[in-house]
């Protein structure tokens, strides 16, 4: 009896034994579960957070990406520019062909002109503009000798000798042009003296056009430099007037008198003067 009592302990143990050993094991496995789902959840949250993490990090080298070209240090904010940086064929060391026609039209002839046809027209330019020809000489030939005297030098000295030259030079061509003038009409008014020797020949070449009247009696009358004070007395006895006559066709047309130039009663016709010496 006490054997068999003896044997019911042993098995209450055991399976008390069992029970507790099944807890245990069940809360060991609870807490290795809680574990395990803990770490599945901070890998989870940490896995989200190197996500966002390396998307920020793209964003960023996206915002601040620079294409850096591989032949030179220059770096460009878009692709397109390093493209075309990369396209254009005047960079990196590559000569640049400097022509005259780079601005031309593309496919568009030049026009050739040959040394000749270049010296003709130019030789037809300086016989139709020969008073700009001699200035553009005159000019040239004076800002030659301003940089021979003053170098390259831009200073006002330089601009006053030039301006003075120029005066002075073109003051000197008007006195060469105003003396030929003068010969000139000394020379057609001695001609003109040789073939009026009568006073028919003086009448039949008198000016028809009026616009002939000034050189006609310049040439005939002598200048006011010749003449003296003694010489113009002496003239003012031998110049011989015509008399002062009235015609009746004046009193009959008479014009206004804010149109006549000098309103008085005797008209004096135009007859010319003959000179007695």
């Amino acid at each position: 009896m006490l054997a068999g009592k003896g044997r019911g302990m042993m098995r209450c143990q055991q399976q008390w034994i069992k029970t507790y050993m099944f807890i245990h094991v069940c809360y060991l496995m609870n807490i290795i579960m809680h574990n395990i789902l803990f770490l599945i959840k901070l890998s989870y949250d940490f896995f989200i957070f190197s996500l966002y993490f390396l998307f920020l990090l793209l964003s960023t080298m996206a915002l601040l990406q620079l294409y850096s070209c591989p032949q030179c240090y220059k770096k460009f904010a878009t692709h397109s520019n390093l493209k075309r940086h990369t396209e254009n064929p005047n960079i990196h060391n590559i000569p640049y062909k400097r022509s005259r026609d780079q601005k031309r039209w593309k496919n568009h002839a030049k026009k050739q002109v040959s040394k000749e046809e270049t010296a003709q027209r130019m030789r037809k330019w300086r016989a139709a503009n020969r008073d700009k020809n001699k200035r553009n000489d005159l000019r040239c030939r004076v800002y030659r000798l301003a940089r021979m005297k003053f170098q390259d030098d831009e200073c006002i000295e330089k601009e006053l000798f030039i301006k003075e030259q120029i005066s002075r030079r073109l003051g000197r061509q008007r006195l060469l042009m105003n003396d030929k003038e003068e010969r000139r009409y000394s020379t057609s008014s001695s001609s003109s003296s040789s073939s009026s020797s009568t006073t028919s020949s003086c009448t039949s070449s008198l000016p028809s056009s009026p616009s002939n009247n000034d050189f006609y009696y310049q040439s005939i009358l002598p200048s006011l430099k010749s003449i003296d004070r003694s010489h113009s007395n002496s003239m003012i006895h031998k110049i011989q007037l015509p008399p002062l006559q009235s015609s009746p066709w004046y009193y009959n047309h008479k014009s206004p008198l804010l149109l006549q130039p000098n309103p008085t009663d005797r008209c004096y016709p135009a007859i010319p003067m003959n000179f007695t010496v």
